[in-house]
């Protein structure tokens, strides 16, 4: 319980990250919205995508959270409702069904 915070912060930093910085410069390289959904949603998949982690349980959740939060960020241009969703639900998917300090493990 006393990740959920750093979880929740680095969810919102990572969303922002994501989305200003690659959706957008996908968006603005190929100025075709349906070309920046499918690479976003690939690049969104793959980042996450870890055979050997807690995630491959949570496969198919994590492509239809990509697939609407993608949808929404690049019909809204709106970044707060996926900051939001993704802390709070990675808070909980991290702290409630893993035993491992996820971000120590991943930032060192």
């Amino acid at each position: 319980m006393k990740l959920t915070l750093p979880y929740l912060f680095f969810g919102v930093l990572q969303q922002m990250f994501f989305y200003w910085v690659f959706a957008d410069v996908a968006y603005y390289l190929s100025g075709n919205l349906y070309f920046s959904f499918v690479v976003s949603l690939a690049y969104f998949v793959l980042f996450h995508l870890n055979w050997k982690g807690n995630l491959r349980k949570f496969l198919v959740l994590l492509f239809i959270f990509a697939l609407i939060n993608n949808w929404v960020y690049l019909i809204w241009k709106n970044v707060f409702p996926q900051m939001v969703l993704f802390g709070l639900v990675g808070s909980f998917l991290f702290t409630v069904f893993t035993n491992t300090n996820q971000l120590k493990r991943r930032l060192g």
